[in-house]
Formats: structure tokens, C-alpha cells, sequence
């Protein structure tokens, strides 16, 4: 049933065209095309702006392209957008020409889009049947007449390649990978398809790679061995990690020394088809894990549902200690409580996994705190000067008692909510994400509220009657919570004006008084402000003092005063020695 909107044309032009930008598709990740003929080594006549031209060649300077654009329009999609008014359609053809997509007119008016072949973002997949002709196609298109025994410059942007598991375990095939470098002189990753393999037989398509980040096997050069590197995610088991690494090293390692190739990556995947009528809500849940959770029947509605909560490892802006053990989950159940999400996680790993759960509403981050810093404006003195802390227990005795009794036996969140789950260790964390893709094969989810027992209290009715009761609460506690509160506040509050009063009283080391709002103060007295200003000449005559005699010629300056003093002061008493003789005479000395 068409779901209509008789008002939208009445709406802002602006709000209008952000709609329509809104409902156009995500733009896509890695995505396979397929090599399925030979034809894409094509030679052309190099012009001077090209790399690699020769001046007075003429007609030598020859270049030998790999032409992606012939691969075929592998990634596929439709933007019904177009078709349905001017606007609409003038929004979508300027997002289809800024991701570069072209259009492929179908019958009966419709129209397909077609991204073409991106080198730093799309990987060329090869199967078994094709590998021959791709490892070969350019050498055999060198002997053809045209030409054999020419110089040709060669280019090639193709930098990623992806191949069945199958091929890549046959070490007489592999051998030939080294080789192909030669012509492709960007190529430094290789993809190993594992599991279902893709093919071109659908049509539109669109596969897409995933686990790009989970993990690779790295060519070290220095070593000559392949070194594992492990990733963002969770892929496989060991036992597959082995067996890619082993034959790695048996069917590549010795190719790779003779050859001398510096780099190579070998990169285990899942592909994932994608029809081009697929919503884009979609790509944006690639990076997180889907759990299914299956929704008892209940009397109000007697049907088993599904409900999925995306799920990944927890990267806050601000990393923390526990983010290595923790997970982020998104769209977590209206009613979701510590033992619901206990129970579902004893389920997937077992107990002794789970530790604790952090939802974002939780009912204690909205508990107002007692501070009347807010009434009293003295957020800047609070900077300046440290407050004494209250002991913990106190102030936690303090909370308990500035509380209101609980109306609600059990808290309710918020529809899309999220959360984040702390894991025993980091292992754990890896066994959960292994446990949620087995259980997405096998079918077997696990079950909202099982194995919970009397741990949780119900909805329903019940809850709605007990949250009547609890309503009349009682009009002492109440009144006791609140008188709590409130000596709690007059008591912090008077101890920030004390505070302020005492900094109007005590000048800073410059003799300074701090200028406080609030009511008149006796200044400073003489001596405090007399004691201050001493301070600040003692302290620039310290800073002064270090400064001096630092530098050579501040050592000779000294010097040359100080034989100035004693030579001044030699005058002086040769001076005062011959005033003595003319007043006494010459001088006898006794015998």
C-alpha cells in the first residue's frame, strides 16, 4: 500500500531538496568486477602529454594499456529519484555526476546506473577458469604481428585482485601471481574469497567485500616470510588463518625471493551481493555485527518476532581503558535490563563473560546534584581555589538521603536506544562477535527473557498498578528527602560565600585584593599589603640575582668593577692617611 503525502509540495524548497537528498543511496564500499574475457590489453599511440613519450620517436612511442572502463558495469544500482519530478530529478542527476556514475537506459523509460571501474577502491575478481588468460593475456598480446618485437610503454592502475580460495590453495597456479606483477606494476594486495564464491549470472548486481579490515598476511621482505597482522574485526578461526598462511608460504614464498617483490598483501574476505534496489540503510550497518534476538509470543500478541541489534567493538571519541573489552550496541530493546542481556550473553559464550551493562538513559546520570555553585556564580573562584572534598562515604550517605522514593519498579528506555557491554577480558570480545556470525548460520537465536526466573519484575498491568501504588508515597520520607536536600545545599552554598569572603581579605603575592561579587568588605589591612609588596621585591631581586654572572662578558664586567671599587677604595685611604700626617705630623713609631 502507496503511503502518501498530499502536503509535502506545500513544504520549504529547502526542507523539499534535502528530502531528496536524504533518499538517495550511500555510496558503496569495495566492489568485485568481474575479468571474464580476454581484451582489456589494448595498445595506443602515446602523445606528448603522456608519461613515458619520446620526442622524434614518431610513430615508435607505442603505450600498452590495461583498460578497466572494458571490464563491464559490474556495480550496479537504480535511483528511482529521477523519475519522479524536476526537482527530484535535478537532485539526483547532480549526485549521480558528482560520484561520477553513468546512465544506462533500459527498456520501457526506466534507467540503470552504472559506477565504472575505481583502482584505489575496487578489486578485480579473477576465478580459477580465468586465471590463465589473465596472468598471460599481456605477454601473449606482445607477440601478435602489430606488435612483435615493439617498445611499449606500459600502464596499468589496477592495484587489487581477488581470487577464489579454491585457486589460491593450488601452489602450481599461485606460482604464476609473482609474474603478473611485471604488468602490473601497482598490484600489492590479494584478496582470498572464502566460502560461497560470487558470479556473473544475476543481474543488476552488486557484490561487496567484507572483513577488508579483519586481518592480512604481510610480505616482509627482510625476513622473507609472510607475517600475520591482525585487524578491526573477526573473520574466521585459527584453524582457516593457518591454513591461508601455510599455503601462502608454500606457494608464494619462494616465488616472491626470486622475483624480489618489496610488498604484498593477502587478505581473506566474505563477499555479499547486493541488489540494486537495496536501501541504503543497509551499507550503513556494514561495520557493526547483527544479533538476532527472537521476541517471545505474549498474550497481547501471540507471534514470534525477530528483533536485531547491531553490535561492533566499542571505539568512543575518548578512548578508555576497558575499550579493548567492551562492545557498542545499538537499537537494544525497549525493556532491556542487566539480567535480560546477561541471560542473552550466557546463551552466545557462556557464563562468566559478562560483566556489567552501561545503557545511555540510565536513571543515575539524571540525579541532580547538590551544588550550588549555579545560585551562587562562583564558578571562577571554584577554578582558582581547590574545595576541600567531603569523605566518600559521607557524601554517598548524602545522595541516599537527598533521593525521592522510587515510583517505578523497572525502567523503560528510549525506542533505538544504545549501550555498552563490558566483557570479562578482550578474548571475550572476540568469542561474542564468533558467536553471533554461528548463530546467524544456524538459525538458532537466542531468546528475549529466557532463563531469567523472578531476577526482573514484570510489565503489564502489574507494573502499571505497582507504579500507582508507589505514587502515594509516603509524606515523611518525602518530606525528609526533601529537607536533605536542602541542608545539603544551604550548607555548600554558605561554604562558597565563606570562600569569597575570605579571598576579598587576603591579598595575592603581587599585594593585590580579589575582586569578588557580593557585599562589602573590610580591605587589607597596611602590614598584609606592606608584607605583599615586600614579597614582590624579594622575588624580582631572587629572579634578577640568577640572572647575573651567567654570560662571559657579565664575568668580565664584574671583574673589571670590582678591581674599580678596590682601586677607589685604595684612594680613599691614601687619602685618609695623609690627612692624619699633616694633622699629627710625622708619624714614630715607638721603640
Amino acid at each position: 500500500m502507496a503511503i502518501e503525502f498530499p502536503l509535502f509540495s506545500s513544504l520549504a524548497p529547502e526542507l523539499r531538496c534535502q528530502i531528496w537528498r536524504d533518499a538517495l543511496p550511500e555510496p558503496t564500499g569495495p566492489t568485485l568486477y568481474f575479468y571474464r574475457n580476454r581484451g582489456c590489453w589494448r595498445p595506443r599511440q602515446l602523445t606528448e602529454a603522456d608519461h613515458g613519450y619520446i620526442a622524434g620517436n614518431g610513430e615508435l612511442n607505442v603505450g600498452f594499456d590495461f583498460r578497466t572502463d572494458l571490464l563491464g558495469d559490474d556495480n550496479q544500482f537504480q535511483v528511482p529519484l529521477v523519475l519522479v519530478n524536476r526537482e527530484a530529478r535535478d537532485i539526483a542527476l547532480t549526485w549521480l555526476q558528482e560520484q561520477g556514475i553513468k546512465t544506462r537506459p533500459q527498456k520501457q523509460g526506466e534507467c540503470l546506473f552504472a559506477r565504472p571501474f575505481n583502482p584505489s577502491l575496487d578489486v578485480l575478481y579473477v576465478t580459477d577458469e580465468k586465471w590463465e588468460d589473465f596472468c598471460f593475456e599481456a605477454a601473449d598480446r606482445l607477440f601478435e604481428p602489430d606488435l612483435h618485437g615493439r617498445s611499449v610503454d606500459l600502464q596499468s592502475d589496477l592495484m587489487r585482485i581477488a581470487i577464489p580460495e579454491a585457486l589460491f590453495y593450488q601452489t602450481d597456479l599461485m606460482s604464476w601471481l609473482p609474474d603478473v606483477e611485471r604488468w602490473f606494476e601497482h598490484l600489492r594486495v590479494l584478496f582470498v574469497v572464502m566460502g560461497s564464491q560470487p558470479n556473473d549470472t544475476f543481474g543488476p548486481w552488486r557484490w561487496e567485500l567484507q572483513g577488508v579490515e579483519a586481518g592480512a598476511f604481510l610480505w616482509n621482505k627482510e625476513k622473507e616470510e609472510f607475517e600475520y597482522e591482525p585487524g578491526s574485526g573477526v573473520l574466521g578461526d585459527e584453524a582457516l588463518l593457518k591454513k591461508i598462511g601455510e599455503a601462502a608460504r608454500n606457494g608464494l614464498r619462494d616465488e616472491l625471493i626470486t622475483c624480489g617483490l618489496k610488498s604484498l598483501e593477502i587478505r581473506p574476505v566474505f563477499t555479499n551481493y547486493r541488489s540494486p534496489t537495496m536501501a541504503s540503510q543497509n551499507a550503513q550497518c556494514d561495520q557493526f555485527a547483527v544479533l538476532p534476538i527472537r521476541m517471545p509470543p505474549l498474550p497481547s500478541f501471540p507471534h514470534s518476532a525477530v528483533h536485531e541489534v547491531r553490535i561492533r567493538q566499542n571505539t568512543p571519541k575518548i578512548p578508555t581503558e576497558n575499550d579493548s573489552r567492551s562492545l557498542f550496541m545499538k537499537n537494544i530493546p525497549a525493556d532491556s535490563t542487566e539480567p535480560h542481556f546477561r541471560a542473552v550473553f550466557t546463551s552466545l559464550v557462556g557464563a562468566g563473560r559478562f560483566e556489567t551493562i552501561f545503557f545511555d538513559d540510565e536513571e543515575g546520570k539524571r540525579v541532580l546534584p547538590v551544588d550550588p555553585a549555579q545560585a551562587t556564580n562562583m564558578r571562577t573562584i571554584a577554578r582558582k581555589r581547590k574545595m576541600m572534598d567531603v569523605e566518600a562515604e559521607e557524601r554517598e550517605r548524602e545522595e541516599q538521603a537527598t533521593r525521592l522514593p522510587r515510583i517505578w519498579t523497572r525502567q523503560l528506555h528510549r525506542s533505538s536506544g544504545t549501550a555498552v557491554v563490558l566483557l570479562a577480558d578482550e578474548k571475550s570480545v572476540h568469542l561474542v562477535l564468533k558467536a553471533i556470525a554461528k548463530a546467524q548460520k544456524s538459525k538458532k537465536y537466542p531468546v528475549w527473557g529466557e532463563n531469567l526466573a523472578d531476577q526482573v519484575p514484570d510489565l503489564g498491568s502489574s507494573w502499571i498498578s505497582t507504579h500507582l501504588q508507589l505514587s502515594r508515597v509516603d509524606k515523611s520520607a518525602t518530606q525528609a528527602a526533601v529537607h536533605a536536600f536542602f541542608n545539603a545545599f544551604n550548607r555548600k552554598e554558605k561554604a562558597a560565600v565563606e570562600l569569597a569572603k575570605r579571598l576579598r581579605n587576603e591579598p595575592d603575592e603581587d599585594g593585590f585584593v580579589t575582586v569578588t561579587r557580593g557585599g562589602r568588605a573590610a580591605p587589607a589591612s597596611r602590614n598584609e599589603a606592606e608584607e605583599a609588596k615586600q614579597r614582590m621585591i624579594d622575588k624580582a631581586a631572587k629572579k634578577k640575582s640568577e640572572l647575573s654572572n651567567f654570560y662571559r662578558f657579565q664575568l668580565r664586567e664584574q671583574r673589571k668593577k670590582e678591581q674599580a671599587r678596590l682601586l677607589r677604595r685604595f684612594q680613599e685611604e691614601k687619602r685618609k692617611v695623609n690627612a692624619m700626617r699633616e694633622r699629627h705630623g710625622k708619624f714614630k713609631p715607638e721603640t
